[in-house]
């Protein structure tokens, strides 16, 4: 197994021990990406990690890479920590169907893995395996009293978890008031007195779980943490969570955290991805 990688994925290529393929990647004096293999790779197995950012380059060089290997006629599996657009999965009219355009330029891998999608919808639109690292997250998970879903599209994973390792959950009800801004309705369930943990696949704006926190507090919870696998920690989230009553928020190194904040304690998963592929 070689393994191949590109920019969104560099921080975590360096931390797994799987041998790295030799290729070129860099650009041309306009902006061209370029990218050559430089081993062989007929009939070779090979890794490739790459995130899909927003951003253009995330994808062409991913798509670069990917062609590079094809034509060397490797046997490709790819792995993405974490899949952006996902949560463009429906459409009103006159938008685009994001997340269907992104996945209609990955058919041509026919081995496919993505680390917790946001959304199931994209089955709809692509075949993947879905690979959540639950192991890892629960010496975490047991440290807590209670663990809540923040919203509908969190509940069949919580339940999973507390069926798994007998821990008590509940769930809460949000409504969307504007694209930043979420309203919690009501918790299902008992937390007072309680350590509570809420579990989540991404934390983007923080608006969800700082509200969730705002209303398990107020319904008595001791104290309110959360863990989320992929954290992008967009539009000044970061200064909302030091600024919050949340007690920590954990997050795996999906994407690379370069933000210092105390509060937040990153999950290494490189081991968990190496142990999936050797």
């Amino acid at each position: 197994m070689r393994l191949f990688y590109t920019n969104t994925s560099k921080h975590l290529a360096q931390r797994i021990n799987i041998r790295q393929g030799k290729f070129t990647v860099k650009k041309f004096s306009d902006g061209e990406i370029y990218i050559k293999i430089k081993e062989q790779v007929k009939n070779k197995p090979v890794l490739v990690l790459a995130s899909i950012v927003p951003s253009e380059e995330s994808v062409l060089e991913l798509l670069f890479l990917l062609d590079a290997l094809k034509r060397e006629k490797a046997k490709i599996n790819l792995l993405i920590p974490y899949l952006g657009y996902s949560r463009q999965d429906r459409r009103m009219v006159g938008e685009s169907l994001s997340s269907k355009v992104v996945c209609d330029l990955l058919k041509q891998v026919k081995k496919i893995n993505i680390i917790h999608v946001h959304s199931s919808k994209l089955k709809k639109f692509l075949s993947y395996n879905e690979i959540i690292p639950l192991k890892i997250y629960y010496p975490i998970i047991k440290k807590y009293d209670v663990i809540v879903a923040p919203d509908k599209g969190a509940s069949n994973l919580v339940k999973k978890i507390s069926q798994n390792i007998k821990i008590p959950f509940t769930s809460m009800e949000k409504v969307r008031v504007t694209p930043k801004k979420v309203k919690i309705i009501k918790v299902k369930g008992e937390v007072k007195n309680k350590k509570v943990l809420i579990i989540d696949d991404m934390i983007s704006t923080a608006g969800t779980i700082i509200a969730a926190s705002k209303t398990l507090q107020q319904a008595g919870a001791k104290e309110v943490s959360v863990l989320a696998t992929h954290g992008i920690f967009s539009d000044k989230s970061i200064e909302r969570i030091e600024k919050s009553q949340i007690k920590k928020v954990y997050v795996t190194n999906s994407l690379q955290q370069k933000h210092g904040c105390k509060k937040v304690k990153v999950i290494d998963i490189s081991k968990f991805i190496r142990k999936m592929f050797i």
